[in-house]
């Protein structure tokens, strides 16, 4: 990602949690936070509004979302660049759902759909040994 997006998203993540601090501490809002109960159930619900943030903005600049032309396939290890397209799912954390897309192949000798977990550059490397990841996985099939 380059430097001025990730500045900007600081700055609009830091301006959203400014807010939150607001929705807390604000003098306007304390005839709303009497009871113990209804001050953590603030707190647990600004909570979860920023851990849902940053999950999704880290989520965002995964590498393995964006752009591999081929990757690795990590059962047998062999470059592919068949099948390529974009897989989205909801992933449910320990209190929030977010959304997350990720690229996706598809390995003709296994047969099978993959996203893949590392950058492109080590998918790569591990290309060009994936005749060691075969024989790798041959010998784990034996066992």
């Amino acid at each position: 990602m380059e430097t001025g997006k990730a500045e900007q998203d600081k700055a609009a993540f830091l301006e959203e949690m400014s807010q939150l601090y607001d929705r807390m501490h604000a003098p306007e809002r304390q005839p709303e936070l009497v009871t113990f109960e209804q001050r953590e159930q603030r707190a647990w619900e600004i909570g979860r509004t920023a851990q849902k943030r940053l999950l999704e903005g880290h989520l965002a600049r995964d590498p393995a979302a964006v752009g591999a032309e081929s990757a690795a396939c990590p059962q047998c290890g062999e470059i592919s660049s068949h099948g390529k397209r974009k897989r989205s799912r909801k992933v449910k954390a320990r209190s929030v759902e977010v959304g997350w897309e990720r690229e996706e192949f598809y390995c003709r000798r296994c047969r099978r759909h993959f996203s893949p977990s590392r950058s492109s550059v080590e998918d790569r490397e591990r290309g060009l040994q994936s005749e060691g990841a075969a024989a790798d996985s041959d010998a784990r099939g034996a066992q």
